[in-house]
């Protein structure tokens, strides 16, 4: 419950980082991709040199958190521009939902065996990203935004399971728990924005 409580609170100050850089003269003095930039300091942080802390770890999750939502608000404001934020968020809601509930409902540490598959796909989605910049293709792009999507929703379902197991053996940790599923949310909600906003055009 306490990892649920922190991605709440992620989530939420996504939301208000992206609304201060749409709705406040905050977005016009600071590019986008410094916050993006920005938001490297706590995640390499939390992943390399780990505060003792619990609190310290979580303060961490909730800066990179706000600091991608800033990073996203120009992706949050062409979404609503283009009619389909509300959308976007009940999609990203619903997918969240369904995916963590099939983890609750499947046989218990059945789905933790496909995170290195997953893991391996992510690496090769993240080299077709990059060849993508250099050689844009339509079909590369595809990959990215539909693959991705469907390659994230997965790991909510098996990042819940994996959450249980190291709960159960003593070995959880709320902080790292809550980054994982907000990165989950995060990337999926890009996606779905993406795909909505070209069937509105």
């Amino acid at each position: 419950m306490k990892v649920y409580n922190l991605l709440a609170v992620a989530i939420g100050l996504a939301g208000a980082g992206s609304a201060a850089m749409i709705m406040t003269p905050l977005g016009k003095s600071v590019p986008f991709f410094v916050p993006m930039i920005g938001g490297l300091v706590p995640l390499l942080w939390l992943w390399f040199r780990p505060p003792a802390n619990p609190v310290h770890r979580q303060a961490l999750v909730l800066a990179f958190a706000g600091l991608q939502g800033m990073a996203i608000a120009p992706i949050v404001k062409a979404t609503a521009a283009a009619g389909v934020l509300g959308t976007a968020l009940v999609l990203t809601g619903a997918v969240f939902a369904g995916f963590s509930a099939a983890a609750f409902l499947a046989p218990r540490a059945s789905l933790v065996a496909f995170q290195g598959p997953l893991m391996g796909m992510m690496l090769g989605m993240f080299a077709i990203s990059i060849l993508n910049i250099f050689w844009p293709t339509a079909f590369a792009h595809s990959i990215v935004l539909y693959g991705g999507l469907a390659i994230f929703s997965a790991f909510i379902a098996v990042d819940t399971q994996t959450m249980i197991e190291r709960a159960r053996c003593g070995a959880g940790d709320v902080a790292f728990d809550a980054l994982n599923m907000f990165t989950n949310v995060l990337n999926i909600f890009i996606r779905i924005a993406e795909i909505l906003r070209n069937m509105s055009n």
